[in-house]
């Protein structure tokens, strides 16, 4: 009963967007860190304004396009 609980846990998410546990994670897990790499670069921005002047925002784009290419923009759950 637990065991059934935890799986359900950790694929019930994954398995409404198509995916086993390992490419929901893995997907998820590139997505943070260049979400991560983009907030660096606006900090510095922040800082240094003619560092990264259009680092964030190709970012976001690359970021965008990441899920536009993978379908998960237009999945529910």
């Amino acid at each position: 009963m637990i065991k059934c609980f935890y799986m359900n846990v950790f694929t019930d998410h994954p398995a409404s967007a198509g995916e086993t546990y390992r490419e929901h994670a893995w997907f998820a897990f590139r997505f943070g860190v260049r979400c991560f790499a983009a907030g660096i670069m606006v900090f510095i921005h922040a800082v240094l304004p003619f560092l990264f002047k259009t680092g964030a925002s190709s970012q976001v784009r690359k970021l965008y396009a990441m899920l536009e290419e993978s379908g998960r923009n237009n999945r529910v759950g």
